[in-house]
Formats: structure tokens, sequence, C-alpha cells
């Protein structure tokens, strides 16, 4: 629960432990939102605006299989046409994810229709790569970002509402930026961490999500 003392100022946080049922109740002298979608929800829950932010959908494409590592964007003229970025799955298989111009033109396709369109595209941007022995699928998922009439913005984007900052990278590639500049702004911190860790130790630490290569139920092995 968020308590609101006004002026986009946040008075109290409090929390409830899921295991034992403790309550804790934290006095922020700042907050700071960076949950991506999640900032609309909670700048809700603080009586602050969520039309600051918006949404733009995507349709990703998966690879799994023989793959080389492989991190990079082709650009085209003034768009990407193809960015590529490589993982691991439980098993050590290699994970391509492939967005770019693919994801946003893939918004208005069905699964099948876009990987036969991504086979397409990665085949005419690395020639040299065998595509015979990977299996496909493809995930949807909204870009978060700062609300700018529906387009990119052009820099990380950082909202100041009385104590409450809220925060979007717009790219993975700018996220060190946006923590410097989040750092610069909350100043030298009162107390020493291990001051405002005391009584949360027991605390149950939320798990990490799985990635959507370990969730999906459809994958294509060939197209």
């Amino acid at each position: 629960e968020i308590e609101q003392a006004g002026g986009g100022e946040v008075s109290c946080i409090r929390l409830k432990n899921p295991k034992s049922g403790d309550d804790l109740a934290l006095a922020p002298r700042h907050v700071v939102l960076t949950a991506g979608a999640g900032n609309g929800d909670l700048r809700r829950r603080a009586s602050l605006s969520e039309s600051v932010m918006q949404r733009r959908p995507l349709h990703m494409v998966m690879l799994r299989g023989a793959l080389p590592s492989l991190n990079g964007h082709c650009v085209d003229g003034a768009s990407t046409r193809v960015t590529i970025t490589t993982a691991s799955d439980s098993s050590g298989q290699a994970v391509w994810q492939v967005g770019g111009r693919i994801a946003e033109d893939g918004v208005d396709l069905e699964p099948r229709q876009l990987v036969g369109h991504a086979r397409k595209e990665i085949q005419a941007v690395l020639p040299g790569i065998e595509l015979g022995e990977v299996q496909w699928s493809t995930y949807r998922i909204d870009r978060a970002e700062s609300a700018a009439a529906g387009r990119r913005p052009e820099d990380v984007s950082i909202i100041q509402d009385g104590n409450v900052i809220t925060a979007w990278p717009t790219k993975l590639a700018l996220v060190p930026k946006l923590a410097e500049s989040i750092v610069s702004l909350l100043g030298e911190p009162g107390a020493t961490a291990e001051d405002y860790l005391h009584g949360v130790e027991p605390w149950p630490r939320p798990e990490v999500a799985l990635p959507p290569w370990e969730t999906t139920q459809q994958w294509f092995d060939d197209v």
C-alpha cells in the first residue's frame, strides 16, 4: 500500500510478508519506479497520472538450436532492419531473439506468417547462416516508455513528482545512462546500507521471471 502526502509526495509504503504475515512500513526519502509497463499501475497507486506512459506493441521472433553467438543490428537506411541478441536456454542451446523492423511488421501477422517473413529477412542479411536445423517461435510484448505521441522517445525518460521518480530507459543500451542520471538526482544517502536493510533480511526476495523461450508452448521445426 502506498500512502501519499499530496503533491506527488509518498510518505509511506506498507508491505506485508506473504510467508509470515509480518508488516513493514517504509518511510522513503525517494521512490524510484523502474518497472517498465508496471510503472503505470504503480503511479496509479501513488495517485499519479498514468498518461505519462505509452505502450507500443512488438511481435518478437525466437530461434533456438545450433546458432553462433551474435549480438548486433542490421541498419537499412534510417531504420533497424534486424536486431539479434543471443542467450542460452536451460538446456544450453543458443537462442536468438530477433527484433527491429521484423518485430514491428509482425504486429499484424500470425506466428507462422511472421516466422516465414523473419527467415527470409535473416537469410537476406546473414546469407552465410544455416537455418535448416533450428526451431522457431514468437511472442508478443509491449514496449513501455514515456509518452511521445506514439513515437519512440529520443533519450532516457525521467519524470519527477514530489519525491517520486518514474523512469524508462527507452532502450536497453541506455540503461547505464539512466542509472547514472537517477543516482545524480538522489544525492548522498542518509544512512549506510546496513541501516537501511535492518529488519528486512528475513523477508522473501521476488523470484526472477522465466524468459519467454522457457515458457512458450509453440515451436515450429520448419517454415
